[in-house]
């Protein structure tokens, strides 16, 4: 399977596990000239926007080190012309990560579900 595959498949199990726990998935795959917003969700009133992170059958290479501050930082701007351009003003929201290792088959061996980050 592809990179681009492997995140497809990534995300739509991020969406299911977030949904499971009890998120209502707004919207996917948000796009500026800044970057993408994987998924955007709400858990009571806190807007949630979620990177994931996925890596097929990669044994001793971890999905979060894909997540650099950079990316971090371009996250954060991507959030604000979402915020921007959906004209969303004083709400809370929070940036989450979802790592996801997958085996042969595309199993999910694990996932990993990080609230509120800021590296």
């Amino acid at each position: 399977m592809d990179n681009h595959a492997t995140g497809l498949l990534g995300e739509s199990i991020a969406a299911k596990f977030l949904r499971d726990k009890g998120y209502k998935v707004i919207e996917r795959n948000f796009r500026t000239l800044f970057g993408e917003i994987d998924i955007v969700a709400r858990r009571k009133n806190v807007l949630v926007f979620v990177e994931v992170k996925a890596l097929a059958d990669n044994p001793g290479f971890d999905p979060e080190l894909h997540f650099t501050p950079q990316k971090l930082a371009k996250m954060k701007r991507t959030v604000k012309a979402y915020l921007k351009d959906k004209q969303i003003i004083d709400t809370d929201y929070q940036l989450d990560l979802i790592a996801i290792e997958l085996g042969q088959d595309n199993a999910i061996k694990d996932l990993r579900h990080y609230e509120n980050i800021t590296v």
